[in-house]
């Protein structure tokens, strides 16, 4: 029997950045915020439903202009949880989407 195999590529709008970095979160936005002067502003929680119907939520900082955003999240859970924001990454501590 002759087996046909698909292969879809995805081709996304944004880039993303994984940071290893042994800093708090809001050190990190503001020398982020120094080098690339730019101003990441503090959002609420970004709350996503999880595989088996739990909830988590990722802090955020924000920075977006009218053809741009710029967004740092932190790659755990703000409950302490072991959860990830990208399960596929989870040695990242921020990940950056441009």
């Amino acid at each position: 029997m002759k087996k046909t195999r698909l292969i879809v590529e995805y081709e996304y709008e944004f880039e993303l950045i994984g940071i290893i970095a042994s800093v708090k979160f809001y050190k990190l936005a503001w020398a982020i915020n120094q080098k690339l002067d730019i101003r990441l502003v503090k959002q609420d929680d970004y709350s996503i439903e999880m595989k088996g119907g739990s909830k988590a939520a990722f802090s955020n900082y924000l920075y977006q202009l009218e053809s741009q955003c710029f967004r740092l999240f932190k790659n755990r859970s703000v409950e302490g949880e072991n959860t990830c924001l990208l399960p596929e990454l989870p040695h990242f501590d921020y990940i950056v989407k441009i």
